[in-house]
């Protein structure tokens, strides 16, 4: 299944700024699984030592936040999913 991943301009560093990357996956961690294989790079940003996912790692589906426990639910062909790393700062 071809679902869009839309990516904060941080993470387009590593795709050679390629801010949309088409990607397959029936849900939002196969499809962050398939970006890492495309784009080795990015895992310095989505994972940590242990290979979990960086709790500043935020995900929208269809414009939808979307929580830790909903990763693995099912999307759908065509789907969007907005990748964005929140930063601190003050």
């Amino acid at each position: 299944m071809a679902v869009k991943m839309r990516l904060s301009t941080l993470l387009q560093k590593v795709t050679n700024w390629q801010e949309i990357v088409e990607v397959k996956g029936s849900t939002t961690i196969e499809c962050l699984e398939d970006l890492e294989s495309k784009f080795p790079d990015i895992v310095q940003w989505t994972r940590d030592k242990q290979g979990e996912i960086l709790p500043q790692l935020q995900f929208f589906v269809n414009g939808v936040r979307i929580y830790d426990s909903e990763l693995n639910n099912s999307l759908n062909d065509g789907d969007e999913v907005f990748v964005v790393i929140a930063i601190l700062g003050g």
